[in-house]
């Protein structure tokens, strides 16, 4: 009994010393990606840390939900671009990854928080803490939303916008379960431009 007690210590100590090894490895490649994409050191730390938890997703970025818009577009058989012969399984294939993009990035407030805030870096002459936008940053952070309204709203895919949606769903959601007032929540069409505010001023 006493050799059945020691070895299953030795394997729990092994286990620990493995989930460890495997934490701070995680830890390390998220924090060193985080800060690579410009997110601010502190706030990096503290993603990378639950991320490492497995309590929140790793943020995807603005650029990589483009890139899928984009080339999901280009092989549209509306756009202008696009070859005139076609794969049949090529526009499925790219609608469901943007898809796919486009709801990991507006149904994680961490991505959200990522892709919209953390990566902006203020201009030299115009610092700007997170309680007091600049007019700089307002304005990249503008522009940045009108490229991605104009990128799936040119898409014209019902796949898309539905699951733009379903995100704006859950992330009301989780926003509702935090403790705030319960109000009631806006119906969500997949074809609504009241997803977006107004951009046109």
């Amino acid at each position: 009994m006493s050799a059945e007690r020691k070895v299953g210590s030795t394997d729990t100590r092994v286990e620990l010393v493995k989930a460890q090894s495997d934490f701070a490895e995680s830890f390390r490649r998220h924090h060193e990606e985080l800060v690579a994409a410009h997110v601010e050191p502190n706030e990096a730390c503290a993603l990378a840390l639950r991320i490492a938890a497995g309590v929140a997703e790793a943020p995807i970025s603005v650029a990589a939900v483009l890139e899928s818009l984009h080339a999901a577009a280009r092989h549209s058989p509306s756009s202008p671009s696009s070859q005139a012969v076609h794969s049949p399984t090529q526009d499925p294939l790219r609608l469901q990854n943007a898809a796919a993009k486009v709801y990991r990035l507006f149904s994680n407030p961490d991505a959200l928080h990522a892709a919209f805030w953390l990566r902006v870096t203020p201009p030299p002459c115009q610092p700007a803490a997170p309680d007091n936008l600049g007019p700089g940053l307002c304005a990249l952070l503008k522009e940045q939303v009108k490229e991605l309204y104009a990128a799936i709203t040119a898409l014209k895919s019902s796949r898309v916008t539905t699951s733009l949606s379903s995100a704006c769903e859950r992330l009301l959601l989780f926003i509702a379960e935090l403790g705030g007032p319960k109000v009631k929540q806006p119906a969500l069409d997949a074809q609504s431009t009241t997803l977006w505010p107004n951009l046109g001023a």
